[in-house]
Parts: structure tokens; sequence; C-alpha cells
């Protein structure tokens, strides 16, 4: 039987031509690569890696975050005056959790993920927008996430919530695993930096990073990824700690910081305990080691040619090929700054 259909999943091509950052996201990515350190269902596997962003030290994860976006319903997100309110539920009324399962205190509402990789482009699951008419009944939302307080927002600017124009590409291909969509917003995006797409093929242990909306709660980042397998040709499996709401997820190489892939499908979730007193709970499925079957992933490949000039002229520098100059140590003081106003 496949695995049950998950937000996110990504393929892979050969190395595009290098070009010059032309974005405050670039530069920081670039940065990322030249400096030490900036960069280091679905079940949890070994330790669960989710992380929210004020907790997030990775400047580079921290650039990513800000342009990965939460799809709503429309109905459920009401734009009145400058503020746009999202109807969330408290995560443990959503679901019989468990005691101490993590982010229980939290609130829940977005259905898929998603990731700007144009100035009104975006990338999520093909299982997420069925139809133009579907996704017209959807709505981007950018800075769902959890302040330093720790709490859920109920409400963000209405300048961060965007609509549906035009479906580019979609595809849900149960043979090949393949599973995608690229759709056009109803304004380019204010604020947030297309992500880049890193097209070089993944391979077995490929570092990897996760950035979405798992169980539809606040933005979360998992890093610790590997690839798995990489042999399919449409997808590549991944350890990548996610969930139901991940589906539509970008997949990160952990170290270019560029696209490679969109999360999917995986494991189930949780086991279910019983307790003493007959009732029974829902607790964070964790595999070990190589248990379990794995998270899938589209590769890059399988939509980076709906995006001929995003391919092209966008795709990440490799390591060693980077013009060191172009930074200073003045001028990445300053790309931190900006990376931590993502929190």
């Amino acid at each position: 039987m496949p695995p049950r259909p998950r937000p996110g999943i990504l393929t892979a091509t050969p190395w595009n031509p290098i070009v010059p950052p032309t974005n405050r996201l670039s530069a920081i990515l670039l940065a990322a690569v030249l400096l030490p350190g900036a960069a280091a269902s679905m079940p949890v596997y070994d330790d669960d890696d989710r992380q929210d962003p004020p907790d997030v030290r990775d400047d580079m994860a921290l650039a990513l975050a800000d342009s990965t976006a939460a799809i709503f319903e429309s109905s459920k997100v009401a734009v009145k005056g400058r503020w746009a309110e999202l109807d969330t539920k408290p995560y443990a009324k959503t679901l019989p959790l468990c005691d101490g399962e993590r982010f229980a205190d939290q609130d829940a509402g977005a259905d898929c993920s998603a990731a700007l990789v144009g100035p009104d482009l975006v990338l999520t699951a093909g299982h997420c927008v069925k139809s133009l008419k579907e996704c017209r009944q959807r709505s981007v939302v950018f800075g769902f996430r959890v302040g330093k307080n720790g709490k859920t927002p109920t409400r963000v600017p209405a300048g961060e919530v965007y609509g549906c124009s035009e479906l580019l590409g979609r595809k849900v291909d149960q043979k090949t695993g393949s599973d995608w969509a690229l759709f056009r917003l109803d304004r380019q995006v204010a604020g947030h930096d297309p992500l880049n797409l890193d097209t070089r093929p993944v391979t077995k242990q490929t570092p990897l990073l996760l950035i979405g909306h798992p169980k539809g709660l606040p933005e979360k980042v998992a890093s610790n990824g590997r690839v798995r397998d990489a042999s399919p040709a449409a997808y590549f499996v991944t350890d990548l700690d996610s969930f139901h709401g991940n589906s539509g997820s970008p997949v990160f190489h952990a170290k270019s910081g560029g696209i490679v892939g969109v999360l999917v499908r995986g494991d189930e979730d949780f086991d279910t305990v019983a307790l003493p007193d007959g009732s029974k709970c829902l607790r964070t499925k964790v595999c070990r080691g190589d248990a379990c079957q794995g998270e899938i992933a589209t590769k890059v490949s399988e939509f980076a040619g709906r995006l001929p000039g995003l391919a092209a002229g966008a795709a990440m520098a490799s390591e060693g090929l980077v013009n060191r100059e172009a930074f200073s140590g003045a001028a990445f003081s300053a790309l931190k700054a900006m990376a931590g106003a993502a929190q």
C-alpha cells in the first residue's frame, strides 16, 4: 500500500549556471556558505528536531523560514482593515493527545505548507490544491509563527495574506510518486524574498532541512535530516521529522539553502496508547535508526522546468565558486541582523 499523502517533496537536476545574488535572501544564503557554523504522517526520527523560529540559532534557516508560508482555507482568514484574523483551534483539542506532547499549548489551523519561489509564485504539494477552483479558495499566509512569548498569533498583518489567481502547473502521479503544484498569487509578495532552487542531484546522506506547518501548527524548522534513498526518478526518501500539514513544505539542502524537494507523504504520525482507565491517547511515533518507511519528497527536477527563469537564473552557487570578497565582516553582521528580524 502506498504511503498516505502529506504536504511536500522534490527532485534534482544538474547544476545551473552561477549568478550573482540579486536579493537580500540570496546574500544571506551565500554568506552562510562562506562562514563556518552558519548552517548546520510523518513521525519523528530518533530525536524530535522541530523548533519554533525564536529558538533557532541558524541565520540561514531563519532567512529561509521568512519565505515559507502556510496555506489556510480562505474561510478561516478574515481580513479586517489592517489585520487578518486567523481561525485556529487549540492543538490539544483537535486530537486526543497524550500528556507531554510537544506544542500541545499552541493553536493549529493551517492545512498545508508552501514556499515562495518567485515574486508572485508559490510551490506546494499537488494534493494541497486539486484545481484552480480549490486554489482560489485558499489563502497563503506569511508570518504564522509563534513570537518570543511562545504564543500562537491570532492575527497577522493583512498584507501578509495572499490569494491564488492562476494554477500554473500541477501533478499527482500515483505511479511515479510525483506530487507538486505551482500557482500564481493575486499580487507580488512584499517583504519576503523568493527562495532558490538547488538543482544538483541529491544522494544518500545529503543533509536536509525542512520548514513548514506540521499538524497545522505555527511554523517549525526541522533540522538534522538526511536522504535515505535517492534512487527513485521522481522522489527521494528522507528521515525528516514531519507530519500532516507539512505537505508542501520546502525541503532544503542544509548547506546550500536551496530547495531540493517538496514534502508530500510519509509514515503514520502517532501511535495509539491505551491508558489505565480504558481510554486512549495519541503519542508521537518515534522511529529509531532505519525503522519506518521514511518521508517522501518530490524532486526539484519534477517542476523546475516550469520555472525556466528561476531555474536558470537563481540556482544556488556551489561551495568554492563564490566570490569570497563579496562579504566583509561588517556586511555579514548586517545580514545576520536582517535574518534576526525574522523572529
